[in-house]
C-alpha cells in the first residue's frame, strides 16, 4: 500500500482529490452521504493512513444577505460533518485549512485581490492543471487539488504546522509523507 494525500473541498459543488506516488486523481463531490462514504472507505482502504486536507466550513451572519449563500453555506457544513465523521470513525488523520490559509498561498494566490468567487474558482483550477497535468481538472476540483499543493508545501517545508493542526492522529508520524 501507498501513502496518499487527499484534498477535500466538502462543498456540494466541490471535490475530493488524491496524491500519490507523484500523481493526482480527482473526482467531483458523491452526492450523497452513503456514495461519500463509500467513495472514503475505498480510499482508506486503498491507501495506507493517508492525510487528509479538508478546507474548514464558517457560516456568518451576513451570508444571509445573498440568495441562495447561506443554503450552500449548510450544504457545506453538512458535507464537512459527514466527512469528519467518516474520518473520526475510520481513524483517519486530517488537518483543516482555512480558505484565507490556501487561498494565500503564494503559489496559489490570485493575482487580482479582488476577483469575485468565479475568476479564484478560475484561478485555482489553472493553478491545479499546471500543477498536474494528468488530471482534467474542472472548477469542481480545482480547490481540492490546491488544498494538495498547500498541504504538500507544509509537509515538506512546515511540517510543525501540520503536527499542531493534525486532528485524529497525533500518533502517526508525518514524515512519512515527506
Amino acid at each position: 500500500m501507498s501513502r496518499a494525500i487527499i484534498g477535500i473541498d466538502p462543498g456540494g459543488s466541490g471535490g475530493i482529490a488524491v496524491f500519490v506516488k507523484g500523481r493526482a486523481t480527482a473526482v467531483k463531490m458523491p452526492p450523497s452521504v452513503f456514495e461519500l462514504n463509500e467513495y472514503l472507505r475505498f480510499l482508506i482502504e486503498t491507501y495506507e493512513t493517508p492525510l487528509v486536507f479538508i478546507e474548514k466550513v464558517q457560516a456568518f451572519v451576513d451570508d444571509d444577505k445573498f440568495p441562495g449563500m447561506k443554503f450552500a453555506i449548510n450544504k457545506m457544513l453538512d458535507n464537512q460533518s459527514q466527512i469528519h465523521t467518516i474520518l473520526k470513525l475510520s481513524g483517519i488523520p486530517y488537518v483543516e485549512v482555512y480558505p484565507n490559509s490556501w487561498q494565500n498561498h503564494p503559489y496559489i494566490k490570485c493575482p487580482n485581490k479582488d476577483a469575485e468567487k468565479p475568476e479564484r474558482k478560475k484561478h485555482y483550477a489553472a493553478i491545479a492543471q499546471t500543477n498536474f497535468p494528468e488530471v482534467k481538472v474542472t472548477l469542481a476540483t480545482g480547490d481540492a487539488l490546491c488544498l494538495i499543493i498547500f498541504g504538500t508545501y507544509k509537509l515538506h517545508n512546515d511540517i510543525n504546522w501540520v503536527i499542531d493542526k493534525v486532528q485524529n492522529g497525533k500518533s502517526v508520524d508525518l514524515r512519512l509523507f515527506v
